[in-house]
């Protein structure tokens, strides 16, 4: 018998056992060196191995960690994801998804793909998704969004360009409007009720990282309550074995007619049904949503007309709406509110202004105006006391537990929001 050891930087791993009966010569100094060829190869592999595993467990628990653990929407709006990682014979890729709630009833919806596997993926895939939080913040437009992620791939190139592919949506329960942008993504699917589904022609662009010449741009649509979006990723729909095309024509047969009354847990699992088992598949990120608007008698909206007496009529409607609302507590502050970010529209912008109330999650006031010039707060010195431009976003700023501007199409949206009672 000879025993071999199998030794690594790690030790020993294990032995190889070689045995001969008496039938055959004994071992001699030749079949010992040969041996431990054997073993010395065998030792590589298994080193190769075991740091692959390792290197894959990490890419897996870095992009988990990086995934969000939580979906926040409006109420109405109702979200559900599915993640799955590449099979054992795929490292780990970067793909992610996203549903952040907004002020004003609101909520952005996003599913990305970054180019590529394993460790470096899932970095790139963590620095995206934190810029997207922060650009969501910002509120800026889907299109400007992807705009700012594709000039931020410029900078994580380092030694290798980045690539990667965005779906961008942003909802107003309100007005149940949709804004869609893509960057090199597969097209959102859209079922609405009792009707057949249908890919979103979203006008194209490249990659995030491709630095194509064209812009990125948004299509906006409306959408009746109920309605089911869907974001996916392209290892839903496409693998060696099967054309894209096929997965494509599979998931609008998933979300025909009906499917919009089924659980959103339900049609996740038949979106899986016959990719799950397929052992040579990519990672898989989908994002569904039911659409709907909140209740009517949730939010409120005036058309001001641009004059100073505009003001007093903002305040009045704003105390009736609350009574009727039972939030009397709140009328004080932000009838307080009201009159200083009408004022500053009416000083600063001019035209009509519209004045919109919004009861989801927090009492949301929303003064839209012509201008798309960015208010600022101004700073004054001490001395100062008697110039009072300016001081309307200071009173927002400390009354208000938030406040913010964004822009649309027609001009700007400067708005805050308290707790409610």
């Amino acid at each position: 018998m000879l025993l071999l050891p199998i030794v690594s930087s790690a030790g020993v791993l294990g032995f190889f056992v070689c045995t001969r009966n008496v039938a055959h010569r004994p071992f001699d100094a030749y079949d010992v060196e040969i041996g431990m060829e054997f073993a010395n190869r065998a030792s590589i592999f298994v080193e190769s191995a075991r740091q692959y595993s390792r290197e894959r467990a990490t890419a897996l628990t870095l992009q988990r960690s990086l995934l969000p653990t939580g979906l926040s929407a409006p109420s109405p709006v109702e979200v559900h994801h599915r993640y799955l990682p590449g099979s054992r014979r795929i490292e780990v890729g970067g793909d992610w998804y996203e549903s952040i709630a907004l002020p004003g009833a609101r909520v952005a919806l996003v599913v990305g793909d970054v180019a590529g596997h394993g460790v470096k993926a899932a970095v790139t895939m963590g620095r995206l998704r934190t810029a997207i939080h922060t650009l969501a913040g910002l509120e800026l437009p889907p299109a400007e969004a992807l705009e700012r992620l594709d000039a931020l791939m410029a900078t994580l190139g380092e030694r290798e360009p980045h690539f990667a592919t965005c779906a961008y949506v942003v909802y107003d329960a309100v007005s149940g409007q949709c804004e869609v942008a893509s960057a090199g993504h597969l097209p959102p699917l859209l079922a609405p009720p009792g009707a057949d589904s249908e890919y979103l022609p979203v006008p194209p662009a490249p990659p995030l990282g491709v630095g194509g010449d064209g812009p990125i741009t948004t299509r906006e649509f409306t959408v009746e309550d109920g309605t089911l979006l869907f974001l996916y990723t392209d290892g839903l729909v496409e693998n060696r074995a099967r054309d894209i095309d096929d997965g494509l024509a599979r998931l609008l047969a998933t979300f025909g007619p009906g499917a919009s009354a089924r659980p959103l847990e339900d049609l996740c699992q038949a979106a899986l049904d016959g990719v799950y088992d397929d052992q040579h598949r990519d990672d898989i990120a989908m994002l569904v949503a039911r659409l709907a608007r909140i209740p009517a008698d949730h939010h409120a909206t005036w058309e001001l007309p641009a004059e100073p007496a505009a003001v007093r009529r903002a305040r009045g409607l704003v105390r009736d709406r609350l009574a009727r609302w039972d939030l009397d507590e709140l009328t004080h502050t932000t009838m307080l509110l009201v009159s200083e970010l009408v004022t500053n529209a009416i000083a600063h912008a001019g035209g009509r202004v519209k004045l919109r109330l919004v009861r989801e999650g927090g009492l949301v006031c929303e003064v839209y105006d012509s201008s798309d010039g960015h208010p600022r707060i101004r700073l004054h010195d001490d001395e100062d006391d008697m110039l009072e431009s300016g001081r309307g976003l200071h009173v927002v700023g400390r009354l208000a537990k938030r406040w913010g501007v964004r822009r649309t199409a027609g001009g700007k949206v400067v708005w805050c929001e308290q707790e409610l009672p």
